[in-house]
């Protein structure tokens, strides 16, 4: 009996492994890869001169997300600083947050039809220090000018909170949804009235992501994995389908997920143990099964803080960003490569604390935090 569930489960794992390579056409573990990237640094501060001796000046200034319009138009959050913009590629950067408050910016989203709206969640926390928000706020002019939405805080001692993401429905008109760390909201006017559709006094909500193949499904993750597929109405505790220790819902401190937009059914989910161990799972059934990458992620030291995943390269790789950044080039093997070094005089340095990977056409853009830096695919 035990012969025959061992040849069961093996079979079961082999058939996983299979089913991956073929849907992501990486049947051959020698898989040949592009070259190291030599990173660019875009801004939105500039060194005059090294940090320490020896090492060349680059980009300074913690950024803690990235929107990109076009490839010469980027958007990004600072920690305590507002949102500064360029128009020519980084060459300028201009601060367009008109507030009376020097307030942090967690997220930045712009509107994937109406792209001259782009909606902010407000509030950070740098070194435990905490810089709260006012909530979210909306630009309908591409950033000259915002105005409050109906998920409005004060920034003061009575009111500290800080919304960690906004994400805007792809499909569903005026649909907008929202987190902070306890609460997941839903807007159906865009953002004049918000209800709350998730609530946990023990989680720690940190990212909304909708499924790009079937609109209906939305996942929202923390310390847990929540989906729904009938507007919030009921969740269904995803968590266990991430590990060996299925079962075991409060192991994790931070959970992160990642779909493939030019492949359905393709997602990865990273995750962080409260006991310090982390992982990654794949799908290629839009989460129905998982498989576990055989990988080591020491190197990339992925925490709460600094938690990141997308798939590059047509979907046949996985860049990870932690405190460190790399990504595995054969999902099949495990097989990875480093992306840079952090040492500063290097031509491919890349700044420690990958706050957040947005991937563009072809190119990667990574938060971090010396500001914000991007590699190009080669043919």
């Amino acid at each position: 009996m035990v012969l025959i569930l061992f040849k069961k489960a093996f079979l079961y794992g082999l058939r996983m492994k299979l089913l991956l390579a073929l849907f992501c056409g990486i049947i051959s573990i020698g898989l040949t890869h592009a070259q190291m990237p030599v990173w660019e640094h875009l801004g939105p501060f500039e060194q005059t001169t090294p940090m320490y001796p020896g090492e060349s000046p680059h980009g300074i200034g913690k950024v803690q997300c990235v929107a990109v319009k076009s490839k010469r138009k980027i958007y990004v959050g600072s920690n305590t600083s507002g949102i500064f913009l360029t128009k020519n590629k980084g060459k300028k950067w201009t601060n367009i947050l008109d507030y009376k408050h020097l307030i942090g910016i967690q997220d930045i989203e712009i509107h994937p039809k109406k792209r001259r709206t782009i909606f902010i969640a407000t509030g950070s926390n740098p070194f435990n220090d905490k810089n709260y928000g006012v909530g979210v706020l909306i630009s309908r002019n591409a950033g000259r000018t915002w105005d409050t939405t109906g998920l409005h805080f004060a920034p003061d001692e009575f009111e500290q909170v800080i919304v960690r993401k906004v994400k805007v429905h792809p499909s569903i008109k005026n649909r907008v949804y929202a987190c902070t760390d306890d609460k997941v909201y839903k807007s159906e006017d865009f953002g004049a009235t918000w209800s709350v559709i998730l609530e946990s006094n023990e989680e720690n909500f940190r990212d909304i992501e909708i499924n790009p193949f079937q609109n209906s499904e939305l996942n929202v993750l923390g310390k847990h994995w929540y989906s729904t597929s009938n507007n919030g109405i009921d969740w269904i505790d995803l968590t266990y389908k991430l590990s060996k220790f299925r079962g075991n819902n409060n192991l994790y401190s931070r959970i992160e997920l990642t779909y493939s937009t030019n492949q359905e059914g393709l997602l990865a989910a990273a995750y962080k143990q409260v006991n310090g161990g982390t992982g990654i799972v794949l799908s290629v059934d839009g989460g129905e099964s998982t498989s576990q990458i055989n990988t080591s992620l020491g190197y990339y030291r992925l925490d709460e803080h600094t938690m990141s995943i997308v798939f590059v390269n047509e979907s046949k790789e996985l860049v990870v960003g932690g405190v460190r950044i790399g990504k595995i080039i054969n999902l099949v093997s495990g097989k990875q490569e480093t992306m840079g070094t952090r040492e500063g005089n290097a031509t491919d340095f890349i700044h420690d604390d990958i706050r957040e990977l947005q991937y563009h056409k072809g190119k990667l853009y990574a938060a971090n935090d010396g500001g914000i830096a991007y590699w190009e695919e080669e043919d």
